[in-house]
């Protein structure tokens, strides 16, 4: 009898052990699954979609792809002295197409322009469908005074392109960011946009540099840039430096006075105001007699990689990754809810079973 007695003593602490084992195991298992699942959202997050909030990016080359706008030769000119030309540009065809969070594709995957004053330019974008079902996309502008979209509405099969025409109107003269939005079908892409519009009159060169070191800072580091000018003649000019994001906001602004004669090359160090991670440009501005000239490049803040991803809609569910962050937390509480019920109901068994 007595040995029997340490039997089911033995054989009830082994059962209280089991059960606290398994109620560890579980919850640490539930643990696990949170941090996956949130894990997991995050990378739904940035699936089909790099928006150019306070920065540029398209793919991760955007910092280093360099695009010109090269005259069609069998456009026909205009007397220079009528600054509402149009000069018709080709598009860039070199390399391959550039994507934007896989879904959509954009050639050429930046739009930087050197444009005059009243000027009119048309760019040729090809947009390629990477997604695996038919789409149908509208195009938007941050810079709606300064760009239309034909047509505003495109159909794109699997693997196939399409061609929009974008036409670039230099109303105000000045370095002029943003960007062209692309949405439809659960996916929203970006291309930025560069304008440097200068005088049709301006006489003198300017061309602005970012030493190799320099193109990549932290925020609030020093950036070290190069200024060169050429074609003055004893010219008393305004120099404007000023740093903006991809909304045309300045983030700093300076300048000076210089007297040009024939030509000059000189470094400036400018301070990068604390902003998050992402792309910006650098632009200077030279104003003398009623004219200006522009130039403007590109400097990266904090990592090289596609920077301030929006979440975009996930388009195997139709949900946006924060309705599908709130649903994935529904389902870990009512499973929590439903452990601690079992739990409790397994616990009511065995004093039952106890008192039995």
């Amino acid at each position: 009898m007595g040995v029997s007695k340490r039997r089911g003593k033995r054989l009830k602490f082994n059962s209280d052990d089991f059960y606290r084992k398994t109620n560890t195991f579980t919850l640490l298992f539930l643990v696990i699954l949170i941090l996956l699942l949130i894990n997991f959202s995050k990378i739904l997050a940035v699936v089909g979609e790099n928006e150019i909030e306070r920065s540029y990016v398209t793919g991760n080359v955007a910092g280093s792809l360099n695009i010109t706008v090269t005259e069609d030769p069998n456009a026909e000119t205009e007397d220079t002295n009528d600054t509402t030309s149009e000069v018709v540009a080709a598009a860039t065809t070199d390399g391959e197409v550039l994507t934007s969070g896989g879904k959509l594709g954009f050639n050429p995957g930046r739009l930087e322009l050197d444009m005059i004053y009243k000027g009119i330019v048309e760019r040729e974008l090809v947009v390629r469908n990477n997604a695996n079902y038919d789409i149908e996309l509208s195009f938007g502008t941050s810079l709606s005074d300064y760009i239309v979209v034909d047509p505003s509405n495109i159909t794109i099969a699997i693997g196939e392109s399409e061609i929009v025409t974008v036409r670039f109107m230099g109303k105000d003269l000045g370095v002029i960011t943003g960007y062209l939005s692309a949405s439809g079908s659960g996916l929203k892409s970006y291309v930025p946009i560069i304008l440097n519009v200068g005088s049709i009159n301006a006489r003198g060169n300017l061309e602005l540099s970012i030493p190799e070191e320099f193109k990549q800072i932290n925020s609030g580091g020093d950036i070290l840039i190069s200024v060169d000018l050429s074609g003055f003649d004893g010219d008393v000019v305004e120099i404007i430096y000023f740093i903006k994001d991809s909304e045309n906001n300045e983030l700093i602004r300076t300048s000076q006075f210089m007297t040009i004669r024939d030509k000059s090359s000189f470094d400036k160090t400018l301070t990068m105001p604390p902003v998050r991670d992402g792309l910006y440009v650098v632009g200077v501005e030279v104003r003398y007699a009623n004219n200006v000239l522009v130039d403007s490049e590109i400097l990266v803040v904090g990592r090289y990689e596609p920077f301030t991803e929006k979440p975009a809609i996930v388009s195997n569910y139709g949900l946006s990754p924060v309705k599908f962050k709130i649903i994935l937390l529904s389902i870990i509480i009512m499973i929590i809810i439903l452990f601690a019920v079992y739990s409790k109901e397994i616990g009511n068994m065995r004093k039952v079973e106890e008192n039995l």
